[in-house]
Formats: structure tokens, sequence, C-alpha cells
């Protein structure tokens, strides 16, 4: 049984990379880091928002990947 879970997992992390899905999230969050402390009200409360959602997308990348 655990070995058709992995075998699946393996399929859905190759089939992102053919289709550059996690190329893409990990250019949002490059972007998202960069473009972020460039913000006028970046120290009013922006940052833990900012750091959920760069969170939340490298989480995706590494459930992805199958970390």
């Amino acid at each position: 049984m655990l070995g058709r879970v992995f075998e699946l997992a393996s399929s859905v992390a190759a089939d992102a990379l053919r289709r550059k899905v996690l190329y893409l999230v990990a250019f949002f969050v490059l972007v998202m880091g960069v473009a972020v402390p460039a913000l006028p009200g970046y120290g009013a409360g922006v940052d833990e928002a900012v750091y959920r959602v760069v969170t939340r997308a490298l989480g995706f990348v590494a459930a992805l990947i199958g970390v």
C-alpha cells in the first residue's frame, strides 16, 4: 500500500516539474520576497502576512516534492 502511495507521489512531483508548476511557485516566492520590502506600508503589520504567504508557498512546494 505504501509503495503505491510513493509511486503516486513521485508521479505527481514529476508531472509538476514537467509542467513547471514548482518553478512558478518558486518564482512567486522570490518576487514576493524582493517586492514586499519596497512597499510603503511594509512596517505596518504587512510583514507577518507576507511571511504567512511565503510559508504557504514553500509548504506547497515541499508537499509536491514529497519532503
